[in-house]
């Protein structure tokens, strides 16, 4: 059995194929209701710039997960097809960490 550390910036290690000989896919799980949104931490977003096209985003609809058919929306090298893509997603700041100098 796997565990991975809490900080490891994804939740599922896997095998991008059966060729492959290594854990080589890095899956985010996401899960969204209404409108495709999710909250990307700093950590995810540093380890999908690293890893690139290694790292998915599976973005689940909760409204629809539970139909037979239902496959999620897959996103590979997130950090470029989503966080430097301005004309398919809209990104805003949510949050702020402040410390004190």
């Amino acid at each position: 059995m796997w565990y991975l550390p809490v900080g490891a910036g994804y939740d599922i290690v896997s095998f991008n194929g059966l060729e492959s000989m290594v854990l080589d896919r890095l899956i985010e799980v996401k899960s969204f209701s209404g409108t495709p949104s999710f909250h990307w931490s700093r950590n995810e977003i540093d380890v999908a710039r690293f890893k690139k096209e290694q790292y998915f985003i599976y973005l689940v609809d909760r409204e629809k997960m539970s139909e037979e058919s239902y496959i999620p929306t897959i996103i590979q090298n997130p950090y470029e097809s989503v966080l430097e893509n301005d004309i398919e997603w809209n990104k805003r700041v949510d949050s702020y960490f402040i410390v004190k100098s």
